[in-house]
């Protein structure tokens, strides 16, 4: 049997396209459970100059965010002006979570200061068992937690 891409990957929509202001988005936590790592992919449009980005990768125990706290190292923090038009990753690895202690549920926290209509999105990318073969390399920042 020829597997695909699809086999291995789960690709979640968490922000869809559109215009971000001064806002915290809201997390969508999404299952980690049989998925080896999930990668988050967040795109913007231009920055001005006071605007910023800060991005967490956190867990929980429950789809509805239950007891929720950050994986050390999943980190982004002060995307500026100087970053227009770029995108970035935060990849985490399964073996991060505090899975003994129930953890198994995985969502990106943003945070937005200054923005009043930039355009961007988020996805995020679970996969199993494999490891890609190549990545892009146009990245602004890649932040890989093991």
């Amino acid at each position: 049997m020829i597997r695909t891409f699809d086999d291995f990957m789960a690709t979640d929509l968490v922000k869809a396209p559109g215009n971000l202001a001064d806002e915290t988005i809201p997390a969508t936590y999404l299952d980690l459970y049989g998925m080896q790592k999930i990668v988050f992919l967040v795109a913007w449009g231009a920055l001005d100059a006071d605007d910023t980005i800060d991005l967490q990768v956190v867990q929980a125990t429950s789809s509805a965010g239950a007891g929720s706290k950050n994986i050390t190292g999943a980190v982004v923090t002060q995307v500026v002006d100087t970053h227009d038009n770029k995108f970035l990753t935060i990849e985490v690895d399964g073996q991060a979570l505090d899975v003994d202690g129930g953890f198994r549920y995985v969502a990106l926290a943003v945070n937005i200061a200054g923005a009043t209509a930039m355009v961007g999105c988020i996805f995020a990318m679970r996969y199993r068992g494999e490891e890609p073969v190549v990545k892009p390399a146009a990245y602004k920042e890649a932040v890989v937690v093991v």
